[in-house]
């Protein structure tokens, strides 16, 4: 005879059998209080005479039931499982690339912190809210780079994200073009994907050479741009860094005038126009957020992945049961 092996769904309830231990001193205190009480009021030799239906075992025992039985309670809520079976499941979702725009003029601080570390923010609001999703990373100012493929792994892609700070970022301008050619390169190997979604966060600041070419073929590959709009109108100065990274000052035109930059929301309007999809000014609270997952719900779950998963039968009735006959028997002694 085969013993099946006990998995334990919830074992977080497991400090529990700790309120065991002051129930059974409770017991024992009682137990120990009303033998003296009949030990003072009797005599040993004739108590049995004159407590007929008095038994310090059958005390004993009634206790033992009622212990039992609320540890069986316990054990129940624990979630007992055997009986082990493997079955298919099919994983639904959406597949989201994700852009985010590491050129120096996102450490502008006319968003608090800076640009960059609101954004990082903002993502992470993103994500966590699209829990069934496959999300890659690609950073990007002149030359993008993906340094997370898609995956529904959020650990995986928290971690590239949260190593992106102010030591990553670029020099460079912006060039939205070849972010969207990168896109247009990871969507192209999944030609049988319905729906293909680039979600960029960017301040708009574009030095692109072939913005319009590259919109024509993401449109021929039915790739739908996304814009999250990273700045404020009125801007902000850019920082400058010393050899030792640290600030500077802030970056200076030919003329010696300070830069300042500023959201270029009128470009990222026309982009995701052009391309079918949706523009987003940041906000200071969760409102743009959750206007881009509406927009980004309005879009059809496909299948990502069939994966083989084990799962046990419950059996906490089992238990229940015992404690029910416990708690019974503790009641008619």
């Amino acid at each position: 005879m085969n013993i099946p092996t006990i998995h334990w769904g919830m074992r977080e309830y497991a400090p529990l059998f700790l309120l065991l231990i002051p129930i059974m001193v409770m017991l024992i205190l009682a137990l120990r209080k009303k033998e003296r009480i009949i030990a003072f009021l009797t005599d040993k030799g004739r108590r049995h005479f004159l407590i007929k239906h008095y038994s310090f075992i059958k005390q004993i025992i009634k206790s033992f039931f009622f212990v039992a039985g609320c540890a069986l309670l316990i054990l129940s809520l624990l979630h007992p499982q055997w009986n082990k079976k493997e079955e298919n499941v099919s994983y639904q979702g959406r597949d989201l690339l994700i852009a985010l725009d590491i050129s120096r003029s996102m450490l502008a601080k006319d968003l608090s912190p800076n640009r960059l570390s609101f954004a990082k923010a903002k993502i992470h609001a993103l994500v966590n809210s699209l829990p069934s999703d496959r999300i890659g990373l690609i950073l990007f100012a002149g030359a993008p780079c993906l340094v997370c493929p898609l995956t529904t792994d959020y650990d995986s892609f928290f971690m590239f994200l949260d190593q992106v700070d102010s030591s990553s970022t670029s020099a460079g301008g912006t060039a939205i073009d070849q972010v969207i050619k990168e896109g247009i390169t990871q969507f192209s190997k999944m030609q049988e994907r319905k729906n293909k979604l680039l979600v960029i966060f960017t301040d708009g600041e574009d030095f692109s050479a072939d913005l319009a070419r590259v919109k024509k073929e993401a449109i021929a590959l039915n790739l739908k741009i996304f814009a999250f709009g990273v700045g404020t109108a009125e801007g902000a100065p850019v920082p400058a860094f010393d050899l030792q990274g640290k600030q500077a000052g802030y970056e200076k035109d030919e003329k010696g005038a300070i830069v300042i930059s500023r959201l270029n929301s009128a470009l990222l309007k026309k982009l995701v126009t052009d391309t079918g999809g949706y523009y987003q000014q940041s906000t200071k609270d969760n409102q743009d957020i959750q206007r881009m997952i509406e927009q980004l719900s309005t879009f059809d779950k496909e299948k990502i992945d069939e994966k083989k998963r084990e799962t046990y039968e419950e059996q906490y009735a089992w238990f229940v049961l015992g404690a029910f006959i416990c708690l019974v028997i503790e009641w008619l002694l």
